[in-house]
C-alpha cells in the first residue's frame, strides 16, 4: 500500500509518495493551491492513480507545540480532505520545510512532504 504525504501551504501543497511496500519516500509533485476544493480533487486523483491507502497530513505547530493560525487552517483542510474516504493522519511537521529549503527550487514543498513521510515510515518500521 502506498502512503501519500501532504505538506499544506496557502500557495503550494507539497506531495510525496511512498513505494508500494511503504519503505521509501520520494517527492512527487507540487500542487498550486487555487482553492481547497481543487487541491483536494487533485490529491484524490493522485490517490486513485497511485493506489494510495493512507494520507499523512503535515500539521505545523509552534516550536512550543501550540496551535497557530496555519495549524487551524490545516485542521480545516483535514476535515475536507477526510471526505474523499481515505484514512488521513495528522503528523507534526514543524521542521520539514526548513530542512527541505536548504536546496532552493520549485520542489521544496514536495521535498518537505517526503521528509515528513520518510520520518513516518521509519517510525512505523521501528514500532513493529
Amino acid at each position: 500500500m502506498r502512503i501519500l504525504a501532504v505538506d499544506f501551504g496557502e500557495k503550494r501543497i507539497g506531495i510525496a509518495l511512498s513505494d508500494e511496500g511503504g519503505a521509501i519516500a520520494y517527492p512527487y509533485q507540487v500542487i498550486e493551491r487555487i482553492s481547497d476544493r481543487k487541491a483536494i480533487a487533485e490529491i484524490e486523483r493522485i490517490c486513485r492513480e497511485k493506489g494510495v491507502g493512507k494520507i499523512i497530513l503535515g500539521c505545523p505547530y509552534s516550536l512550543k507545540g501550540k496551535e497557530t493560525a496555519i495549524t487551524r487552517r490545516v485542521l480545516s483542510f483535514l476535515r475536507k480532505l477526510r471526505k474523499i474516504g481515505i484514512d488521513v493522519l495528522l503528523y507534526d511537521e514543524r521542521w520539514t520545510t526548513k530542512i527541505a529549503s536548504r536546496i532552493s527550487d520549485r520542489m521544496v514543498d514536495a521535498r518537505a512532504a517526503a521528509i515528513m513521510l520518510g520520518d513516518y515510515l521509519e517510525q512505523m518500521r521501528c514500532s513493529k
